[in-house]
């Protein structure tokens, strides 16, 4: 039993033989069981790679255990289980661990503090995360979200429609929007609307413009998060790294400076880190 990620494509082969131990063709079946005990829904499709080899995949898009098994019949009554451990990951960071050590002067052969470094790192992207209120990296999976339409409608008197606001798309490859028109009506597929152009080049998509009307609740199934990492967002998290890291200097918030000529209270925010952020910043 190997160990995978959220977000991993799973692929699964097969092999049937006969009493003798030669492949031979059968016919083949694989169900597999979500970690919450169902099973997945529609059951992966077998494909025939060659004789007697047959192959399947899923998409684990959920922390657990996921199982299978394979059933083949004909010439040969076969039945075979497997499982795989998936886990949660932790969110990327936004520099490389290596980039922070260069800037504070540490050598790359020099490993004795990059667990500690790391726990900084991760601790600066994901603080930035908090402040803009948003995160800066693609989605691991799809999801689906279902919201009120409800202001979230923007009137701009543009002949196309109303712009409906969302929240950050990374890439609109396999996006699907579904409404309907009360709380606890039926879900329907909904195409009459364009993804407006992001704000910049390699921003996310946050607007879908079409016929709202009458829409009161929207299901969005889409990959969230941001294409690619911004370079200020990137710079941003190189400062506060640095600063997390030289906090253990300061056991109470203050560091000495000859050039003040004393003590210095250090802001609880990065005033340059606040600068970068600004242009990203939605609270």
């Amino acid at each position: 039993m190997t160990s995978r990620d959220v977000g991993d494509r799973i692929d699964l082969r097969h092999r049937v033989r006969d009493a003798d131990g030669a492949l031979t063709d059968a016919t083949v079946t694989v169900v597999v069981t979500r970690p919450d005990g169902t099973l997945l829904s529609p059951a992966p499709a077998v494909s025939r790679s060659s004789l007697g080899v047959y192959d399947a995949s899923f998409l684990a898009d959920t922390a657990g255990q996921w199982a299978w098994t394979w059933t083949a019949t004909g010439l040969v009554d076969d039945v075979t289980h497997g499982s795989v451990d998936v886990g949660d990951p932790a969110p990327p960071t936004y520099i490389p661990l290596s980039l922070l050590k260069e800037s504070l002067g540490i050598t790359p052969t020099d490993t004795t503090r990059d667990v500690l470094l790391g726990q900084k790192l991760a601790a600066a992207c994901r603080s930035i995360d908090d402040h803009c209120g948003r995160f800066f990296y693609r989605g691991r999976t799809v999801i689906t979200r279902s919201m009120p339409t409800a202001g979230r409608l923007l009137d701009d008197n543009n002949p196309d429609g109303l712009l409906l606001l969302v929240d950050d798309i990374a890439d609109t490859t396999g996006l699907v929007v579904q409404v309907r028109t009360s709380r606890t009506g039926a879900w329907t597929t909904f195409t009459d609307f364009e993804p407006e152009e992001p704000v910049r080049p390699g921003w996310p998509v946050t607007g879908l413009r079409g016929n709202w009307t009458s829409r009161s609740r929207v299901r969005i199934t889409a990959r969230p998060g941001w294409p690619a990492v911004p370079d200020t967002v990137a710079e941003a998290a190189l400062l506060q790294a640095s600063r997390l890291n030289k906090r253990k200097d300061t056991p109470e918030g203050v560091f000495g400076s000859a050039d003040w000529g004393g003590a210095v209270r250090m802001a609880r925010v990065d005033p340059d880190v606040a600068t970068l952020l600004v242009p990203f910043t939605l609270r």
